[in-house]
């Protein structure tokens, strides 16, 4: 009786996923089936200099070390493009540490951030996200959205998602 006291309270703050509880389900494997880990660039066209502090968080995440990543993560200036970018790579660190809520904040943040050039690769993630904790209403609107723009980079693999969520 205690232990699933808290499992559920574990769950309910956010230190454990729904996959730590459960074998993983129809959603959440597909949304594995469609991930895939980015590379984070070394400079960006829109950006004449570079910041250290990204760069050493580029190379962490880079090199799969997520947790200096993460601590190097503070040390870029907020309100930065770097700053912008590193939540992005942020955001992917956490769903491969399972923490898929906080990598559904990150994505949010970045496709509501003006201008942003991961804006279109975090709507897909974003869908993802919201499949893999089980809330494929949400993904299915982001997904439509994607789907119906063929400029989009995710335009075709978010039509033959949308048909696997439709079968």
């Amino acid at each position: 009786m205690m232990k699933g006291f808290w499992i559920a309270s574990l769950y309910m703050i956010g230190v454990l996923s729904i996959a730590a509880c459960t074998e993983l389900g129809e959603y959440e494997r597909l949304a594995e089936r469609y991930y895939e880990m980015p590379h984070a660039d070394d400079t960006a066209a829109d950006k004449p200099t570079t910041s250290p502090s990204w760069e050493l968080f580029r190379s962490k995440y880079n090199e799969g070390f997520y947790e200096e990543a993460l601590e190097t993560f503070e040390d870029i200036p907020v309100g930065s493009g770097w700053y912008d970018d590193a939540r992005f790579f942020r955001g992917h660190i956490f769903w491969q540490q399972g923490l898929h809520w906080k990598a559904i904040d990150e994505f949010k943040y970045i496709v509501n951030a003006p201008h942003n050039r991961y804006h279109d690769a975090a709507q897909w993630y974003l869908a993802l996200s919201y499949i893999r904790v089980g809330l494929p209403g949400k993904a299915i609107e982001l997904l439509k959205e994607i789907s119906q723009n063929p400029r989009h980079p995710y335009h075709l693999k978010a039509q033959q998602l949308l048909q696997e969520l439709d079968s």
